[in-house]
Order: C-alpha cells, then structure tokens, then sequence
C-alpha cells in the first residue's frame, strides 16, 4: 500500500490497496440499569479500559468492566440509569487498533430489564434466601418470558 498526496491534498492509494477501517461504535445493549455492552465494528486499542474513553450524556461512567475482542464489545459499569430516559454513547477518546479514533455515537432508551423486573416485581411469589436467589431467578424469567418481551 503507498501513501501520498494527490491533487488539492487528496490522499492516493496504491494499486490493489484500501484505505484502512476506522472503528465505529455501532450499537448499545443495556444489560442492568448500571451496565451496558457496547459493541464496534473493528477492534479497539488498550484505551478501551480507561473510562475518560466513553461519555454518556446524562450518566457517569464508573469503570470499564471487560474487553471481548472476538464479539468486539467492552461492558461498561455506570451509574444508575433512569428508566425512561434517553442515553446517547459516544467514544470520548477511545482509539482503534491502529490509534485512529473510534467514531459514531448510538441513543437508547434505558427500560427495566427482566433481571430487574424479577427481582423487584415477582421477589414476593418467591424464596429470598441467599441459597435460593439464583434458582429463583432462572424460574421467574421462565414465567416472565412472554410478559418482559423475551
């Protein structure tokens, strides 16, 4: 691949090559009110651990939880989102694999997922012991399946 500038500060690529791929954050998946998987359309770089990476207007990122660079998503630990509300994500920072930075930004509406709407609208059908709680559930979110749009 070569590099150069063409007419009126174009850039020129050689025969046969493209231009490289810049990392786009293309979705947003609330996991909990404080916990959302972004997801990318090409790998990011190590920056990807600092939460001055990431903005989303209207709530704090606490810290960035984990990096999956096969799914190509970072989970995010934040502060509780209100129900309701419209979050917008944008990359503050966050660079791509090759140091470029990652671009696009993607709204989504925070709601009650069905781990939150278990265990605040069904705890009382329910054993709240500890040893219990996972059982629980796993059960509820049977029963709630159709209910919760699973």
């Amino acid at each position: 691949m070569s590099w150069g500038t063409g007419q009126r500060g174009s850039s020129s690529w050689g025969t046969g090559a493209t231009a490289p791929t810049v990392a786009t954050l293309v979705s947003v998946t609330q996991l909990t009110n404080v916990v959302v998987l972004l997801t990318f359309s090409s790998p990011v770089s190590s920056s990807w651990e600092l939460a001055s990476s990431y903005l989303i207007a209207g709530a704090t990122i606490v810290e960035a939880l984990a990096y999956d660079p096969v799914a190509l998503t970072v989970l995010l630990n934040v502060s509780r989102l209100t129900e309701g509300t419209t979050y917008t994500v944008s990359a503050a920072g966050l660079l791509d694999s090759l140091g470029n930075p990652v671009t696009g930004s993607v709204s989504f509406v925070a709601r009650k997922t069905k781990v939150e709407k278990v265990l605040t609208d069904t705890t009382a059908l329910y054993n709240v012991s500890p040893s219990s709680l996972l059982n629980n559930i796993i059960t509820a979110i049977h029963l709630e399946n159709d209910k919760i749009g699973g």
